[in-house]
């Protein structure tokens, strides 16, 4: 393991350890996008004893997902037309939102149909100031995205094990790997 891998790791179980995020006996569904974030957060959880299930959702047909057989990994793939769909919104100013809702939607029906209760994402320190920012300026409220999200009362939980990671030392990480990241789509 190397000096960065160790450092995060420790970061990782910082937050655990103040949020409970990483339960041992159970299994997380970590949602996989192919950026830098998602798969630092997927080659760190698996260097700790947890189980984990890595999906990614596919957005059309068209979209690549190269990245998968250039990194070697096992990753199970959920077809959608999510892509084509938000575009077609009548609303396009909001296309970003309708996207991601679409692609939670899709891992909790998943979750759901696997039996697995948290899913895991691979928001940063820096993600999380973002939306702290643009909440305050465009919904004019004070919220931000938070380490443990209950939904649907407690019956699935998103979990954020990067919360206390700054986006530097993850982009220090895919460096180190040399990952094949994945184009975004948008």
């Amino acid at each position: 393991m190397t000096g960065l891998e160790k450092r995060l790791i420790s970061l990782i179980l910082d937050a655990d350890k103040k949020w409970d995020l990483l339960p041992e006996k159970e299994t997380l569904l970590i949602g996989i996008s192919g950026g830098k974030d998602s798969l630092s957060l997927l080659h760190l959880l698996k260097l700790l004893p947890i189980r984990i299930h890595p999906v990614h959702i596919r957005l059309d047909q068209d979209h690549d997902i190269s990245f998968i057989d250039k990194n070697n990994l096992q990753i199970e793939v959920l077809h959608s037309d999510i892509y084509s769909q938000s575009r077609a919104s009548k609303n396009r100013l909001h296309t970003c939102f309708i996207c991601s809702r679409q692609r939670r939607k899709l891992l909790i029906e998943y979750a759901a149909a696997h039996n697995i209760r948290k899913i895991v994402l691979g928001h940063h320190r820096e993600d999380v100031t973002e939306t702290l920012l643009l909440n305050m300026f465009y919904s004019r409220e004070v919220s931000t995205l938070q380490p443990k999200q209950p939904l649907f009362k407690g019956e699935y939980e998103i979990v954020r094990p990067l919360y206390l990671i700054p986006e530097k030392f993850l982009v220090s990480l895919a460096k180190e790997q040399k990952w094949v990241i994945s184009k975004p789509q948008c």
